[in-house]
């Protein structure tokens, strides 16, 4: 499954409503925020189901004169409230206050990119509804919109930093305007010197559209990666790779130490997570575009001018060289083999050491246990698979 990573794409194909719909939706929305209010003001003894009163605001219209700072203020009452459904509630708002485009949201939305409760789980979608709401923001014409992205690419949580990099650079590709010198030297400073991966990675995006070179990590260097089969991890291979091999090469290298066939498609997701497309670097192009900048740029406004950011298609895995991906020690990430049988591999960088010693790369420095079947029979009695 592939996961959407700008929550607001999809208001630009709402159409827009005439004037008696507008009024009455606006009406029937306004008495949906009383109800609202009043359920948080006197709380019934069995807490409700936030996902149900959601419903009440899915109705793809801006607020009315006078609703928006009540929302402001119902979101964040609801969000410290808690309850089955929060979540889904929290949406449905934040979407009303993105469909409302006025300066003065633009404080609301820099403020919430540093909310986050304790093991709480929108937190993540939280901060792209911020990062998605300023970008629109900023192509609408506000310049403290720009500003606050500017701001949040220097956030002291590394995901906000990496929330904020690409949409920054596609509010500028939407309004048709390069990047400013300065900003992209700001980004090409985080892309070579940011503490954490994913900041790095976006950062080296945006400057790899914008045609701005940067050197690799640890030219002549060597990665030294720790690959765990999912299944049972105490099978591992460590394998050294160049800086400047591709992931195409690990992918061989894993192929090899395990003996497999290597006659089905892969994956890299940098972090991780299958469900994040921004992160994938495949095997070939996919079915479905990763879903990034460009297609922001396209839901935000015109087509940009051809002097303006253009980003660029997504890596292959033929293409990303291992120095340019902005990988960091202990990073852990996920090597998927077989989109069918669902091979996973976790790959951890255990250390990576600026000058290869002489020999031929890739190359396996210590393996463990036997390598799992890449064909196992539903009779076999293999207790690691």
């Amino acid at each position: 499954m592939r996961k959407d990573p700008d929550p607001l794409a999809d208001l630009a194909l709402i159409p827009p409503w005439s004037p008696d719909v507008l009024a009455a939706r606006q009406a029937a929305l306004h008495v949906a925020l009383a109800r609202l209010r009043d359920l948080l003001d006197h709380p019934p003894a069995k807490p409700p189901n936030w996902y149900t009163v959601s419903r009440d605001f899915w109705v793809g219209v801006p607020l009315a004169p006078g609703d928006l700072p009540v929302v402001l203020d119902l979101y964040g009452r609801v969000m410290t409230t808690g309850g089955s459904g929060t979540s889904y509630l929290q949406e449905a708002l934040l979407r009303l206050i993105a469909l409302t485009p006025t300066a003065a949201t633009v404080p609301f939305w820099r403020t919430i990119l540093d909310w986050a409760r304790p093991r709480e789980a929108f937190a993540t979608q939280r901060r792209q509804y911020a990062a998605s709401a300023l970008a629109r923001l900023a192509r609408a014409g506000f310049p403290a919109a720009y500003t606050a992205l500017h701001e949040a690419i220097h956030h002291a949580n590394a995901d906000v930093r990496a929330e904020a990099l690409p949409y920054l650079a596609a509010a500028y590709h939407a309004a048709g305007r390069s990047l400013p010198p300065a900003v992209l030297e700001d980004v090409a400073a985080l892309a070579l010197h940011d503490p954490a991966f994913a900041p790095r990675f976006q950062a080296r995006a945006v400057c790899r559209a914008a045609d701005r070179a940067l050197p690799l990590d640890y030219p002549g260097g060597v990665y030294t990666c720790k690959v765990k089969f999912q299944g049972a991890k105490r099978i591992y291979r460590t394998i050294e790779v160049q800086a400047e091999q591709t992931l195409d090469d690990l992918h061989l290298a894993i192929q090899e130490a395990l003996c497999w066939d290597n006659d089905h498609l892969y994956s890299f997701y940098l972090t991780g997570k299958r469900d994040d497309s921004r992160y994938e670097i495949a095997c070939m192009e996919q079915e479905f575009p990763t879903l990034g900048p460009q297609l922001l740029a396209a839901v935000l406004g015109l087509p940009p001018a051809e002097d303006a950011f253009a980003p660029p298609a997504p890596l292959l895995t033929s293409e990303a060289v291992i120095g340019a991906l902005g990988l960091v020690p202990k990073h852990k990430f996920l090597y998927l083999f077989d989109y069918g049988d669902d091979h996973e591999f976790e790959i951890e960088v255990v250390s990576i050491a600026p000058q290869a010693a002489p020999g031929a790369y890739p190359r396996v420095v210590a393996a463990q246990g036997d390598a799992p079947a890449q064909y196992p029979t539903w009779d076999e009695d293999d207790e690691d698979y």
